[in-house]
């Protein structure tokens, strides 16, 4: 849904801006939270990027567009992009422990 408003208007203009994405996306207004929490989420992702227009990053274009292996990669940078998220991929790579995670955090 994001990418394909973001792709139409990224063709044409290579950005899109934040009232073009509302429409798209059929929030009545750029205030609306849901809008801007996906926004900022993609943003916390790395994702994309927000100077006055929207752009889509190379993390982005990676798992909008994946050739090979890329999209696997662009995952990965895009989850380490959080700190959380950076700290269980450092401690436990993609076996987390389970139902003793809890108990691995508190140590």
């Amino acid at each position: 849904m994001l990418l394909d408003a973001y792709t139409a208007s990224f063709r044409q203009k290579g950005s899109i801006d934040l009232n073009d994405l509302a429409a798209v996306l059929n929030h009545s207004t750029t205030r609306s939270g849901s809008l801007l929490l996906k926004v900022t989420s993609m943003k916390s992702y790395g994702m994309l990027t927000r100077w006055g227009k929207i752009y889509i990053t190379e993390i982005g274009a990676a798992l909008a567009y994946p050739k090979n292996r890329e999209e696997e990669e662009a995952l990965q940078k895009a989850v380490k992009n959080i700190p959380l998220w950076r700290e269980l991929y450092n401690r436990y790579g993609v076996n987390l422990p389970g139902r003793t995670l809890q108990r691995s955090l508190l140590r």
